[in-house]
């Protein structure tokens, strides 16, 4: 295995490499080089902190990389290692590592080959005989992704954040959609994700599943589907009723990793047939951006006003927790400090993750016997 002091070179090389390549790559291929810079943790640091420290399948976070972009970047990192006095010791070493906490994927460039791009992408899983399964039994999900363009922004801007508005975005997929779910951005009424089903017309005539839509700077807190920064404690674990140092590594985690927050951009999915797929695939992807940014549906802020918002709420109903934590145990036990709690607990969370994601609403609901009340 190697040292933990070659790996942190090698990391530190890797992402050098990408930075000088988002002004190398040809125009179509930048933004799929902006999209691995912005999912990559900034430090060799943060990424090993992502690391499940007691092994199994979820041992690292996996980043999808771009076969294209992992080819142009491994001749940038032997130009550096080369010209670099610092890293003497790998010249002539290969240096390509490969697997460890990277995830290979080719679905996010699309090719026109046949124009059949469904056939192209397909391709790279050749272990499959594709043609002879039944399409309807091929599910397939598109992933339209906007980013900043980094290299025409000023350097005061050149760390964004990209939001989508809801009400534009409700009224964009009305036509053929349900009322949209709203994943609320840090418990907004204005800006964050959504989720949606098709009408009964649009699933039978496209063939469509469901649409959804987020913003992407979940990157920073995501580690898996069970565990985010700042997110992983209970109401009781907050008032020092169990594990007593959780709740106060989380919010130092969460407020310690919004130094590290940079430029994030927008995901827009639809889960389609494969044959609705095929010809989605073929739309110029601008289209779909064009009718967002003509519906005022995307907003972008500074990452710095942001991260400093989030720390401020952070930092401030905490507080008010690591009050009530100092109470007598029968006083934190009793309905009106637990509700408190509760309430601070999923505000707290929804800095880090979608409502729909908590069990804070959940939990309320079993540690002050609400159903048991109602009963009688």
């Amino acid at each position: 295995m190697p040292r933990t002091s070659k790996m942190e070179d090698w990391y530190h090389t890797f992402l050098t490499a990408l930075r000088i390549l988002r002004n190398k790559v040809p125009y179509h291929l930048q933004h799929a080089v902006e999209k691995t810079i912005e999912a990559l943790p900034t430090t060799y640091q943060m990424a090993s902190s992502q690391v499940n420290q007691g092994g199994g399948s979820r041992s690292f976070l996996g980043h999808c990389l771009e076969p294209v972009v992992l080819n142009l970047v491994f001749p940038l990192v032997r130009q550096i290692i080369n010209k670099t006095l610092e890293l003497a010791k790998y010249w002539n070493y290969f240096f390509h590592i490969c697997g460890i906490n990277l995830k290979l994927a080719t679905m996010n460039i699309h090719g026109r080959d046949d124009n059949n791009p469904l056939k192209y992408a397909l391709q790279s899983y050749s272990f499959i005989d594709w043609f002879a399964q039944n399409p309807h039994d091929i599910v397939v999900d598109i992933g339209w992704t906007a980013n900043v363009h980094w290299p025409s922004l000023p350097e005061e801007l050149k760390r964004s954040t990209m939001l989508f508005r809801y009400a534009p975005m409700r009224e964009l997929l009305r036509p053929g959609y349900k009322t949209p779910h709203f994943d609320r951005y840090c418990s907004s009424f204005a800006v964050g994700g959504g989720r949606a089903l098709p009408r009964a017309d649009v699933r039978r005539d496209s063939g469509v599943a469901k649409v959804q839509f987020y913003p992407k700077d979940m990157v920073l807190t995501y580690r898996h589907r069970n565990k985010s920064v700042g997110a992983n404690f209970t109401a009781a674990e907050a008032l020092n009723m169990g594990n007593r140092s959780k709740f106060s590594a989380a919010m130092k985690a969460f407020q310690d990793v919004m130094l590290e927050a940079d430029s994030y951009g927008l995901q827009f999915e639809v889960r389609m047939s494969a044959w609705g797929a095929n010809h989605f695939m073929k739309k110029d992807p601008r289209d779909v951006l064009d009718c967002m940014l003509a519906a005022d549906a995307i907003v972008c802020y500074p990452t710095e006003s942001l991260a400093r918002f989030k720390v401020m709420l952070s930092r401030g109903w905490s507080s008010i927790i690591q009050r009530q934590s100092q109470l007598s145990a029968v006083s934190r036990g009793s309905p009106e400090v637990v509700l408190l709690t509760s309430v601070l607990a999923y505000w707290l969370k929804s800095l880090v993750k979608r409502p729909d994601e908590q069990s804070a609403t959940k939990q309320m609901v079993e540690d002050l016997q609400l159903t048991e009340a109602a009963r009688s």
